[in-house]
């Protein structure tokens, strides 16, 4: 086969990565997290305990977590991505590392590897080596500050971006292309069968979503001392896997 440059190479792996989307939503592939291959597993406990996630209509579900749990999420590294990860967990949108809403490709992330292979992330990192534990809302105050995280509200999403080997320059995919890439971020089944490919890639993109009630939203809280560490990483533009688990509806 011939040698690819690097915008060719970007360009097959964001069309691998849509192909992966579209078998995913039309249940040909495995949900990520599901799949033995998958370069990295999240683990959500509440108060110490793994929780079960669901997978119903397309679409992947943790059970809500009740007003003054401890809310924990475990990132483990898998030998299968054969190099190391930078991890993007959000939480209603914000990421976990300096609560940063942007573009994931922009973010700070979590950097796995053969010699890291596990964080655990009890809450959202901020600059001063302090970190804001996860706090579960009462129900009511969950109504009150849901209208604060517009649509990503009661969702946790997790992008994984392998290391970048090879050619660089490095250019951040445009906003309509990350879209498409992302879209199982959204994990919503279409309610009828698209007529093709570009039809699909808009359904996800506005598919919105009717779940049943649940009762607490996570956000922050108490301030504690985390010291993290600051290395260099250079992301690859195509995220390696990108799944979305809801835990609260308002």
């Amino acid at each position: 086969a011939p040698q690819l440059n690097f915008k060719q190479s970007q360009e097959k792996k964001k069309n691998d990565a849509l192909t992966q989307t579209v078998r995913v939503k039309t249940g040909q592939n495995e949900f990520p997290l599901m799949d033995d291959s998958a370069p990295v597993d999240l683990e959500i406990l509440y108060d110490g305990r793994p929780v079960d996630i669901e997978f119903r209509n397309g679409q992947a579900f943790v059970m809500e977590p009740r007003e003054g749990q401890e809310v924990q999420m475990i990132l483990k590294y898998s030998d299968l991505a054969k190099r190391r990860v930078g991890a993007v967990l959000k939480v209603n949108g914000e990421n976990t590392l300096y609560r940063q809403t942007q573009r994931d490709i922009d973010c700070s992330k979590w950097i796995l590897s053969p010699e890291h292979r596990k964080t655990i992330v009890k809450g959202y990192q901020l600059k001063n080596n302090q970190a804001q534990q996860f706090k579960v809302l009462s129900q009511s105050e969950s109504q009150k500050r849901a209208m604060d995280y517009g649509r990503q509200v009661g969702q946790i999403q997790l992008t994984v971006f392998p290391e970048l080997t090879g050619p660089k320059p490095t250019p951040s995919l445009p906003e309509a292309a990350e879209e498409d890439l992302l879209a199982m971020l959204r994990g919503t089944q279409p309610a009828k069968q698209p007529l093709n490919l570009s039809a699909l890639k808009q359904q996800l993109r506005t598919a919105g979503s009717k779940q049943l009630e649940t009762r607490g939203l996570i956000v922050e809280g108490d301030t504690k001392k985390n010291k993290v560490t600051t290395v260099k990483f250079t992301p690859d533009p195509t995220p390696a896997m990108t799944v979305t688990i809801h835990y609260y509806t308002p």
